[in-house]
């Protein structure tokens, strides 16, 4: 079975998947700035379209 189709918050997971692969990169680029910088710009935004999405899902009644 596709564990996606069994996840209700399965965007919500994508986006927090996202996130964690830019700080993942964050951590090899350290000490490369130019390259820090644009991975944590794009951590920041991947953590910010996670609460977009949730606010986006309908609550459950």
């Amino acid at each position: 079975m596709d564990e996606a189709a069994e996840c209700p918050l399965a965007e919500t997971d994508d986006k927090f998947s996202e996130a964690h692969n830019f700080i993942e990169r964050m951590m090899i680029e350290y000490h490369e700035p130019m390259a820090f910088r644009y991975n944590l710009n794009a951590f920041l935004q991947a953590l910010r379209n996670v609460t977009f999405v949730l606010q986006k899902k309908p609550l459950a009644s």
